[in-house]
């Protein structure tokens, strides 16, 4: 049966569940017929994947900027526009403008026609414009009159007025920045994530009026006078950013908390301990407690916080804050915490006593060894923070449950279980025989990443452990050559340029690779490249087609926040016909 005599449902449907973009055009140029204009109802359909001009994160999107470069074929400018429908950007600086073509700049800009259907606006707002004021009013005025607007980003940097918020009956999402802020109610918003550079007392915001809101996030350290900590009842996510400790009963009213934050930017002077109450909290899933202050010696006056026994995920980073004995934690699975903190007998017996617990992480500012028995049994994976160049893990005894590994730091030995399956490490400067027969013997390890300092000698181990799949050698900065070994499927280096140009090339890291056709083994199918990015380089892509197996090479800018993917098919024995799409993520 004919493709073309599939309903156009069926082929919306059908091009709909095609992830990749460079798929979706290749299918689009073998069968034309399928975007012809007698087809209006299958173009309108079609949308690129991933290419939004506004990320998730309210910021503006870089592979947007990037990807639509890409496509040079007028016909595919309606797939762009479909793409970006639904989104909505108010850029008052027509330099950002000027990079689109005009096509997206009516989708992406005020100039707009068509304002029905928008879901999401970003606001930016550029001091350097001399009509700024007046072209604040007017790009509030059209704002208001967008009613479907679900998620409203704004970066203002000024007084920020937003009483009238409530004139966008549809928004769920609210994000922003401003130098001040005057912030009316809304009875339907569900997010909102605050960044204020003048304090505010918190009852000022008025936030317990938010009667649906269920995620708040305070980005910075504004907020002043949380006494009455007055917050919509309906929160199940809370991040708080605090200059001082909140009262012990503040949280007795959050029932619903699933997950709360608390950043602690303050210094210990008051006479009485304060105390965080959450053992009331019981859908309380996930707790994290940061002290940014760091101070750097004990004081009897820390808080004292009482952990909801539903908690699974915790987070202390602190050095002295104080965990009653009566505290329980059965549920508890993740735990990241000081050794400073672990290392009080008392509050490792009640972090560690969850017969549930599988992943711990241990960040070590003190200089003193981590003690033998503190890893328990049934840790499935383990990081470690080292901040020193002194032994300090010479008597852990790593669980025979352990499968993941994680040691960031200066580098010492340590015998590892035969579970493991990932080692994440540093590299030391020359391998002795003992931890190269150690970690050849590894057998049932699949992934390893190893990591060395910038200028610092490399010494890569050899042999490798025999069922080894994955090599990491990204965070690896020395000066290096690499014999891969035969087993690998996943490869990941870091490129050096050639001297004297901005050519990178693969063959900068191959050990000897004008002996053999074959510079990487047959196995190898899939390639990370790293590299230091300048304003104009080139990539050797003809040595991967040519001396590899390749057949997915991954190209990351080490600065830039995008990733260059490339398909490679090749079609014949000899290399002569290739097809090779890219795509960014």
């Amino acid at each position: 049966m004919s493709i073309f005599k599939l309903s156009n449902l069926l082929l919306s449907k059908i091009i709909l569940s095609i992830d990749d973009n460079g798929d979706i055009i290749c299918l689009l140029l073998t069968c034309k017929r399928l975007y012809s204009q007698n087809n209006s109802s299958v173009r309108r359909s079609i949308q690129f994947k991933g290419i939004k001009p506004i990320k998730d994160n309210g910021q503006q999107s870089l592979r947007f900027r990037v990807t639509f470069n890409q496509f040079k074929l007028l016909s595919f400018n309606d797939i762009l526009e479909n793409s970006v429908s639904d989104q909505y950007v108010i850029l008052p600086d027509v330099y950002y403008l000027s990079e689109y073509p005009k096509c997206i700049q009516d989708r992406i800009s005020a100039n707009r026609d068509n304002i029905k259907g928008i879901s999401t606006a970003l606001v930016n707002h550029d001091r350097s414009i001399v009509s700024a004021k007046k072209l604040c009013d007017k790009t509030w005025a059209t704002l208001y009159k967008m009613s479907s607007i679900e998620t409203l980003f704004i970066n203002h940097q000024d007084v920020l007025d937003l009483g009238s918020i409530s004139l966008l009956p549809n928004l769920q999402r609210l994000s922003m920045n401003a130098t001040k802020l005057n912030l009316g109610p809304h009875p339907f918003l569900k997010y909102l994530t605050l960044d204020i550079a003048t304090l505010c007392p918190l009852g000022d915001l008025g936030l317990d009026k938010f009667v649906s809101l269920t995620d708040l996030s305070f980005k910075n350290y504004f907020v002043t006078d949380v006494s009455g900590l007055l917050l919509p009842s309906n929160l199940t996510s809370l991040t708080l950013r605090l200059q001082e400790i909140p009262p012990p009963n503040a949280f007795l009213s959050l029932t619903s908390l699933v997950k709360l934050k608390i950043y602690l930017r303050w210094q210990p002077t008051i006479e009485q301990r304060c105390c965080i109450d959450l053992q009331s909290l019981c859908n309380l899933r996930s707790f994290m407690f940061c002290e940014v202050s760091n101070p750097t010696e004990y004081n009897e006056n820390f808080p004292e916080i009482i952990v909801s026994p539903s908690i699974k995920i915790l987070h202390l980073s602190s050095d002295y804050v104080q965990i009653p004995s009566q505290c329980r934690l059965p549920l508890l699975e993740k735990l990241n915490v000081n050794h400073r903190l672990l290392a009080d007998e008392k509050v490792s017996t009640i972090l560690l006593s969850s017969p549930k617990i599988k992943e711990l992480v241990i960040s070590s500012h003190c200089l003193e060894p981590i003690q033998a028995n503190i890893i328990p049994p049934t840790i499935e994976k383990l990081t470690i923070l080292k901040y020193t160049k002194r032994i300090i893990l010479d008597q852990v005894v790593l669980p025979p449950s352990l499968t993941d590994l994680t040691i960031l730091g200066p580098y010492e030995p340590i015998k590892l279980p035969k579970s493991l399956i990932k080692l994440r490490q540093e590299l030391q400067q020359t391998f002795d025989q003992d931890a190269l027969v150690s970690l050849s013997q590894h057998v049932d390890l699949k992934e390893l990443v190893l990591i060395s300092e910038k200028d610092k000698i490399v010494v890569l181990p050899s042999p490798y452990p025999p069922n080894l799949e994955t090599l990491n050698l990204v965070e690896i900065f020395g000066d290096h050559t690499i014999q891969v070994p035969l087993t690998i499927k996943y490869l990941s280096i870091r490129l050096k340029r050639t001297p004297n140009t901005f050519i990178y090339s693969i063959s900068s890291r191959i050990t000897d690779p004008i002996i053999s056709q074959q510079w990487l083994p047959m196995n190898t199918t899939h390639l990370t490249c790293t590299f230091t990015h300048h304003l104009r380089i080139s990539f050797r892509l003809d040595q991967v087609i040519n001396h590899t197996s390749v057949t997915n090479l991954y190209l990351i800018p080490s600065d830039q926040y995008i990733t260059f993917h490339f398909t490679i098919q090749r079609l014949d024995s000899d290399n002569k016909n290739v097809l090779s799409t890219t795509t960014t993520i």
